[in-house]
């Protein structure tokens, strides 16, 4: 018997194509095809791209909340060291795949969100979800007096997010990890009071 392919396996392979390529440059022809699917069976699990997309941007947000997760249980890191493992794991994420990719909610967010109402929204929930863990680490790092205090956490934790997709998008045309290093070196030497 042949391999049996799943939701979940069609929603990994959308967000790895798209994370490279793009919403645009990827359909759903393209999804199946990479996987060998005949294209009804894909509407056997999605009513359409959209709702699909949104099924996918939610996959994604579980595994940057997984991240989040094992990092938190890392007790030798104080918690503004937590906010930059976080980062530094997609940094070294990116290098490991050659600058092939992009954050697949920052493709989104460039070229669906804001046509797509529903599918800004989702992003927006699931960013918030990572962000309100960040507010967590940096108001104890404000608390602990290892954080500047000139602004509240959440300013700090909106700063980073939108300064990392910065990053990320002249990391990929630059095609180096520059960007990315300097986005770790330069602000969280910037927010540390050490």
């Amino acid at each position: 018997m042949g391999y049996k392919y799943n939701r979940k396996d069609i929603l990994k392979q959308g967000i790895d194509l798209m994370s490279q390529s793009g919403y645009h440059n990827i359909g759903v022809m393209e999804i199946l095809k990479s996987m060998n699917i005949p294209k009804g069976s894909f509407y056997n699990f999605f009513n359409s791209k959209e709702a699909y997309i949104i099924e996918a941007i939610e996959l994604y947000g579980a595994a940057n909340l997984r991240l989040a997760d094992r990092i938190e249980q890392m007790e030798h890191l104080n918690s503004l060291e937590k906010v930059k493992a976080y980062f530094s794991h997609l940094v070294q994420k990116n290098k490991a795949q050659n600058f092939k990719y992009s954050c697949f909610w920052g493709n989104l967010s460039t070229e669906v969100a804001g046509q797509n109402e529903k599918v800004s929204t989702a992003i927006q929930n699931q960013m918030t979800i990572i962000k309100e863990r960040f507010v967590l680490w940096l108001t104890e790092a404000q608390e602990q007096n290892i954080l500047i205090e000139v602004y509240t956490p959440t300013q700090i934790a909106d700063f980073l997010y939108t300064n990392f997709h910065g990053a990320m998008v002249t990391m990929k045309y630059q095609q180096s990890a520059k960007p990315l290093e300097d986005f770790l070196e330069i602000n969280f030497k910037l927010l540390s009071k050490k």
